[in-house]
């Protein structure tokens, strides 16, 4: 019958032992790297409000405006949700091979960056992936400047969250 396969013999029974102690202890592994990641996502939560909490106690001990206080309410809220994120991403990508993160950023970046007229002509996921893999998140706040006009760029932004406005002042 399939599947009505079984250990004959002594050395067959030693061999399915070990494999089976082996698998248990690979398991048991990934068990509790998947744990250890889910816990230090609510360390990190906490510890996001916490600062939040800290920042905001400042800003009423030194009775600054309650517009400014929400506007930097706001920008502390996203910095640290996006360093979370990183952070979150970071722990994630240790774990995961080459071509998984590549894989991953693709599926994280590619759209962003496909629908770009310069980037649709890349062929296959791995020259995207490599492009991808290459890309570092930043994150900004209302009033801050990128570049200046006339300043040699260094850089490309591909906004995923948020908006951007562009003022051209040249001398």
């Amino acid at each position: 019958m399939y599947g009505d396969v079984g250990a004959t013999n002594d050395a067959e029974r030693l061999f399915t032992m070990v494999v089976m102690l082996l698998s248990s202890v690979v398991f048991a592994m990934v068990v509790g790297r998947i744990t250890q990641l889910v816990l230090s996502f609510g360390e990190h939560r906490a510890e996001f409000r916490r600062k939040l909490k800290q920042s905001m106690m400042f800003l009423k001990r030194n009775s600054v405006q309650i517009d400014l206080q929400t506007r930097v309410r706001l920008y502390v809220e996203n910095l640290l949700d996006s360093q979370m994120d990183r952070t979150a991403k970071l722990e994630l990508m240790h774990m995961l091979s080459g071509s998984l993160q590549s894989e991953l950023e693709v599926t994280l970046l590619g759209a962003t960056i496909q629908s770009l007229s310069w980037f649709r002509s890349f062929d296959g996921d791995d020259l995207l992936g490599q492009f991808c893999t290459r890309c570092v998140a930043a994150s900004q706040g209302p009033g801050d400047v990128l570049f200046h006009c006339g300043s040699l760029a260094d850089s490309a932004y591909f906004v995923q969250k948020g908006q951007v406005t562009l003022i051209v002042v040249c001398p």
